[in-house]
């Protein structure tokens, strides 16, 4: 597991940690409320402008990027494959990460209290220009290994654009399927972005040797991670193929259910939080 990811884990277990100074301020409605569950339907609404295209969706084996505007999914894909090589190779995969966690249900409800306990350890962890990996980055022990070449598939894609801006650039935007628990190369989020994968249940077995417990069930059954809503984005020298700029937004949504630290029950806990990658 890198380093970054290590940061971001140990996010995610403050979560966990702060559950017992909630209840302490009061929050005495966690324990009885019941789990809601809510799934984000995510809607990409895309315009088509002057030399922007729309790509349809479809599971055909990806072709050559065409040599004119590329129009469906498997020529904007061949289009940033070629693209993400190009910069991968020539420049290096280093990008400036950010972390941002807006919001932490208990039972339900935003607790604006635990959200700010919670981001307060996160910039402790995650200093503003951190580098990262271009996703999907090298992980070793999830035995994923990024040599430059998108593992991208033309059936990960939920929609993809084309847009060229007249200027001797491009840029191609793609919104990758949902997935659940994604791991790197294994699902459509897996490989677009820096998934946390196995990673949360490493954090859940840390807490739960110091007394982490489950009212029902398992870490198994009541640690989720639903991806949705997430893009990736890059603007490119249309001669050169050379990336001007990227940017890889991933969002995930933690839910735990049925937890209880030090005694203290809380039916449902949730944080949504966003990752963002940035290439200059």
């Amino acid at each position: 597991m890198n380093a970054k990811f290590k940061k971001i884990i140990a996010v995610l277990g403050a979560v966990a940690i702060v559950l017992s100074f909630a209840a302490c301020k009061g929050k005495k409605d966690d324990e009885t409320t019941t789990t809601e569950a809510t799934t984000a339907e995510t809607t990409e609404a895309t315009t088509v402008a002057d030399g922007e295209t729309t790509a349809a969706n479809g599971d055909a084996t990806t072709a050559a990027a065409a040599t004119s505007t590329p129009s469906t999914n498997a020529e904007i894909l061949a289009a940033f494959k070629e693209v993400y090589k190009n910069s991968y190779a020539k420049v290096g995969p280093n990008v400036a990460e950010e972390l941002i966690i807006p919001t932490i249900k208990i039972g339900g409800k935003e607790n604006s209290m635990v959200t700010g306990i919670v981001n307060k350890v996160k910039n402790s962890l995650v200093k503003p220009g951190d580098k990262g990996n271009m996703p999907p980055a090298t992980w070793t022990e999830q035995g994923f290994t990024n040599n430059g070449d998108s593992p991208l598939l033309e059936s990960d894609i939920k929609s993809a654009t084309y847009k060229d801006n007249g200027d001797g650039t491009a840029t191609i935007k793609i919104v990758p399927k949902a997935g659940t628990n994604s791991s790197r190369g294994k699902d459509p989020q897996g490989r677009a972005f820096n998934v946390l994968g196995s990673a949360i249940s490493t954090v859940v077995k840390s807490f739960e040797s110091s007394g982490l417990k489950w009212t029902e069930g398992d870490s198994n059954s009541n640690v989720t991670l639903n991806y949705d809503g997430g893009y990736l984005e890059i603007t490119y020298d249309t001669a050169t193929k050379m990336m001007k700029k990227g940017y890889w937004e991933m969002i995930v949504n933690v839910n735990v259910t049925n937890a209880s630290l030090i005694g203290i029950k809380v039916k449902s806990l949730g944080a949504t939080i966003t990752y963002k990658n940035t290439w200059n």
